[in-house]
């Protein structure tokens, strides 16, 4: 292993390495931002997902299909929100906004109409901490696509 020059060149003013210096701390605020929202949104997806799996235990596991369905959605949560800290895509966040949305949606289906055999109400606090979290996921999903989309340009 070297060891690093414990005198090294000073860096000339306009030079590429006296520019890459002064960027260093600016082209990092960008990228931690962007891992920050990547982490909002895995621990709302997670919070998400646990709650699938408190309901399902609680009520919906003697449901069918719903209490499959609960479960399914908590299986994913989880994988979801591992793949959204590791894989940097954009496909993962896009995963992450239709994962959030697509909960609102069944809910909201559910409340209206009626979806798999359940109308739903929004009265306990794991329905509110559920919607919550699953409004936090597609708002933190999607400015972390806007955050990484600046970065990149």
């Amino acid at each position: 292993m070297t060891q690093p020059d414990p005198n090294p060149a000073p860096l000339t003013p306009g030079t590429d390495a006296a520019l890459a210096a002064s960027d260093a701390p600016a082209a990092s605020a960008p990228r931690a931002r962007a891992t920050a929202l990547r982490v909002l949104t895995a621990a709302a997806i997670l919070v998400s997902a646990v709650m699938h799996l408190v309901l399902y235990a609680e009520w919906a596991k003697n449901l069918s299909p719903l209490g499959e369905a609960f479960l399914a959605q908590a299986i994913a949560g989880v994988l979801l929100a591992g793949v959204v800290l590791v894989w940097r895509s954009p496909l993962a966040l896009v995963a992450a906004v239709l994962y959030g949305a697509g909960s609102i949606a069944a809910f909201s289906l559910s409340a209206a109409t009626g979806f798999l055999g359940v109308t739903a109400q929004l009265v306990g606090w794991q329905d509110y901490v559920t919607k919550g979290a699953e409004a936090v996921t597609v708002i933190a999903a999607l400015a972390a696509l806007a955050a990484e989309r600046r970065r990149s340009r």
